[in-house]
């Protein structure tokens, strides 16, 4: 892999059960840095929440990280961009859930979120199922590029509640799109180009419901694993009403021929 500038990413990762569940049914993946599949395809990561209102949520979040990152390295499948290869990936791990909830009993009507995502050089690549997130912190600036699949976001575009609003909202559960719960799934794929001292945030809602900007802000200021604790210790310390998982990407950008993914996951 070559660029015109050489990236170094620092990764930091942390999931939590919560202060209220018993179960963590979120599951987290990161790519190691130094990986010949992320110096040659791009360095990926993954955050999925498996649905608590569906049983073996879980295990259809293992298995969309799982069967994610098995596809998306996988030189036989996807198209020739990254984002084509990314779709590809997500779509797959979506026949897999379909499959799975169709066997056992106990398994029947898993789903799961996914937000996952690529940095191969100075490009980000993120797919979005679901209602986990995906942001790019700029200038202490907190910015969701990733479109939340749910109730009240389509009530916030809509005009019809404002995002305060939408914290507080009975139906903030409801989500409109996830892996398993049909045949086929429409997943969403954004681009950015990335600068120098960038930072990619990935979670799932039981972070940002209780933690505002600001303070996902404030919290990134730390080297990225410290970032990650001290974010999933502060949602508990708003009660950590659902599992929290946060995955934070620091990268370093200089002017190189080559690219050195480097780094700690």
């Amino acid at each position: 892999m070559a660029t015109s500038a050489a990236t170094k990413l620092i990764v930091g990762a942390h999931t939590d059960v919560g202060s209220v569940r018993t179960r963590n049914e979120d599951s987290i993946l990161t790519e190691p840095t130094d990986s010949t599949d992320a110096k040659t395809r791009g360095w990926l990561g993954i955050v999925a929440d498996g649905l608590g209102g569906h049983r073996s949520g879980d295990v259809a979040s293992q298995l969309t990280i799982k069967t994610t990152r098995d596809n998306f390295y996988n030189r036989a499948r996807g198209g020739s961009t990254i984002g084509e290869r990314l779709r590809a990936a997500i779509e797959k791990s979506n026949e897999v859930i379909v499959a799975a909830g169709g066997g056992a009993e106990e398994q029947a009507q898993m789903a799961s979120t996914i937000t996952a995502a690529v940095i191969e050089g100075t490009k980000l690549v993120l797919g979005q199922v679901g209602d986990s997130r995906g942001y790019l912190i700029r200038n202490s600036r907190v910015r969701q590029v990733t479109r939340d699949h749910s109730l009240v976001d389509e009530l916030i575009r809509s005009g019809s509640i404002t995002p305060d609003e939408a914290l507080r909202h009975p139906n903030r559960n409801v989500i409109t799109r996830a892996l398993g719960t049909r045949a086929t799934v429409e997943v969403d794929v954004f681009e950015e180009d990335l600068h120098d001292a960038d930072v990619v945030l990935l979670c799932s809602d039981g972070l940002y419901r209780v933690v505002g900007d600001a303070e996902i802000a404030r919290a990134l200021i730390a080297e990225p694993q410290a970032a990650a604790e001290s974010l999933v210790a502060l949602a508990n310390q708003r009660g950590g009403p659902d599992n929290i998982s946060v995955i934070v990407v620091r990268v370093l950008i200089s002017e190189d021929a080559d690219v050195t993914l480097l780094g700690r996951s």
